[in-house]
């Protein structure tokens, strides 16, 4: 036992080793007390998380949908307006043809 001790205090590959060690520790619990907390308020949103993201993301896709459907509503209108002006050009025409016919009939 002496020597394990020995070797992790005196041997520069023995003090990497408990440095490393270390730093596992250290990270192992850094990981366990994050979840944790993300578990106690997960309504939160913390710069960089994905929680922020995926709240970012949400808003643009509603953003893009409402843009989508005034694009829709905007065609529709176009679409309208341009067939109720064919249908009057078209009165427009046969209103002239009545009135050619009636002319010739007169003379």
């Amino acid at each position: 036992m002496t020597e394990v001790i020995d070797w992790l205090t005196r041997t520069p590959m023995g003090l990497a080793a408990v440095l490393a060690g270390l730093l596992i520790f250290f990270l192992l619990f850094a990981v366990l007390y994050e979840r944790k907390t993300r578990k106690l308020f997960p309504d939160r949103n913390r710069r960089g998380t994905k929680a922020a993201s995926k709240a970012k993301a949400q808003k643009k896709k509603e953003q893009v949908s409402q843009a989508a459907s005034k694009k829709l509503v905007k065609d529709e209108d176009v679409e309208e307006d341009a067939e109720d002006d064919d249908v009057e050009e078209d009165e427009e025409e046969v209103e002239d043809g009545d009135e050619e016919e009636e002319g010739d009939e007169e003379e």
